[in-house]
């Protein structure tokens, strides 16, 4: 059961920039797993359009916060207008580009209420007695939000060496 259907968060504009898509990816990956997140990579496109390359990443990743919620984290990479660059040497890539931050916390993730209706009364009674001041003061989402920031930042420092 989602405790937030909606996935909101940061996003990373940039326009006419210097990055190597090497060091951007695994970048990301280091700032999701050092966040404590399960790192999968769930899509990778690219192609070649009229103004350059164009490529897709989408990046997933949980974390368990505790017994009853788990964090789960998507990053999806847009990049296009990508020409290739010489840069002291080294290829890399300029265009433009967006990442997109964002996680949603799932409740109950195990299913271990809801199975029938006696597992149902107890979730209730266990959302309403003993987690009630950890959804109330939106603990679960404060968790996540300082998460994506934190993986937001790691990611933007990195891209503005780039500038």
């Amino acid at each position: 059961m989602p405790h937030n259907e909606k996935l909101e968060g940061k996003v990373i504009d940039f326009k006419k920039r210097i990055i190597d898509i090497d060091f951007m990816y695994k970048t990301i990956k280091k700032a999701i797993v050092d966040e404590g997140y399960m790192f999968v990579e769930k899509k990778q496109e690219g192609k070649i359009d009229q103004y350059g390359e164009v490529a897709n990443f989408e990046f997933l990743g949980n974390k368990r916060i505790d017994e009853f919620a788990l964090s789960n984290l998507k990053i999806e990479v847009e990049l296009k207008n990508m020409n290739e660059i010489n840069v002291k040497g080294k290829s890399m890539k300029k265009g433009d580009g967006q990442i997109k931050i964002g996680a949603v916390v799932e409740i109950d993730y195990k299913n271990k209420w809801g199975n029938d209706s006696l597992s149902e009364f107890f979730f209730k009674l266990y959302q309403r007695y003993l987690a009630k001041s950890k959804l109330e003061d939106k603990y679960y989402d404060v968790i996540n939000d300082e998460d994506v920031v934190n993986i937001y930042n790691k990611i933007k420092k990195v891209l503005e060496f780039y500038v």
